[in-house]
């Protein structure tokens, strides 16, 4: 898999979110890590990839963090934010910092599902490397069709 194949960094304390999305995602690389200041470190990886941060009260000020860095640093960033209830009021926050999408719904995975979709469908698609755009060039498709008139 190449950093320019889909990809996902999930940070959450504990694997939920994890469990929840691998079987839906399975052509999706995925990274876990529980620790939302390392995130910036492992983006490297794949500067494309999206980013589902599990927000908790301990970890809110580096998610904030994190998210505005990931705007700044990224391209085409995705960052999406899930919160606890008790912290909706700080969804407007993550809104600015830029992330994509923020819920507090913590069940609801179908929604984080469709914008993190949406998001690799949005991508460039990759370099086709020069034999690839030299073969579609060739005149073998039009022969083949003329030959079946």
């Amino acid at each position: 898999m190449s950093d320019l194949d889909p990809a996902l960094m999930i940070c959450e304390a504990g694997a939920a979110w994890q469990r929840r999305l691998r079987p839906r995602l399975p052509s999706v690389k995925l990274w876990g890590h529980s620790q939302v200041d390392r995130l910036g470190d492992l983006a490297s990886a794949s500067p494309r990839a999206a980013w589902l941060l599990v927000g908790q009260e301990e970890t809110l000020d580096a998610a904030l963090r994190a998210t505005w860095l990931r705007n700044q640093s990224v391209r085409q960033p995705c960052v999406v934010v899930v919160l606890p209830a008790h912290l909706s009021p700080h969804a407007g926050v993550f809104r600015q910092a830029g992330a994509v999408w923020v819920q507090t719904d913590w069940r609801e995975w179908r929604q984080v599902l469709r914008v993190l979709e949406r998001h690799w469908q949005r991508l460039p698609q990759p370099p086709r490397d020069i034999t690839a755009r030299i073969w579609e060039r060739l005149p073998w498709r039009e022969l083949a069709n003329s030959a079946d008139r």
